[in-house]
């Protein structure tokens, strides 16, 4: 966020907030200035795709929350999906909750779901739940994992016992330089 001085005859910009001051709210004030300025404040915005990407992951973070509650909350739906997960993927896996206090619950949640993906979805349709995922919706969570397990790897090499500066400094460059070659919005963030 920056502060530019403008006069008012210049015109406004839809990203900006006008703040009329005087000059004497100035310790140095220029000669040309007329008795009102206005000082214009920008911030500097993301393009608008990054901006959706915000705006929409949230939502979807929600309905997979919602989804693993109700799945958490009822034996009789959780049966139906491990029957459902079993023909699926041979094993009995387990949709996770996350906390809201940790990050990294966040990350097995969605990882787990997506995991489970055609099982849940299979489910909700045979229970008759109206809670559906769009594709482009499956793409965010997925890029949003794919983005989190790099940063996931790095927090565990820092916590090691044995780690040090030098090696602390390579895995930074290596989880970086892997999260600029995914080219996706949340990578790049």
């Amino acid at each position: 966020m920056y502060y530019t001085k403008k006069n008012k005859k210049e015109q406004k910009n839809p990203n900006t907030v006008d703040i009329e001051i005087s000059d004497s709210d100035f310790e140095e004030s220029e000669s040309d200035n007329e008795d009102n300025d206005i000082v214009i404040v920008e911030e500097d915005i993301a393009n608008e795709d990054e901006i959706l990407t915000h705006q929409g992951l949230l939502p979807i973070i929600y309905k997979v929350r919602k989804i693993v509650k109700i799945f958490k909350r009822s034996h009789s739906k959780k049966a139906i999906l491990q029957k459902c997960t079993l023909t699926e993927n041979k094993t009995e896996y387990m949709l996770i909750l996350d906390s809201k206090t940790r990050w990294n619950s966040l990350l097995l949640m969605i990882e787990r779901f997506l995991k489970l993906k055609n099982a849940v979805q299979k489910t909700m349709i045979d229970l008759n739940l109206q809670i559906n995922f769009s594709d482009s919706e499956f793409d965010l969570i997925f890029r949003t994992v794919s983005a989190l397990l790099p940063i996931k790897l790095i927090v565990e090499a820092l916590c090691r016992g044995d780690s040090n500066l030098f090696t602390a400094n390579a895995t930074i460059n290596y989880i970086l330089q892997s999260l600029k070659g995914q080219h996706t919005s949340p990578s790049e963030e």
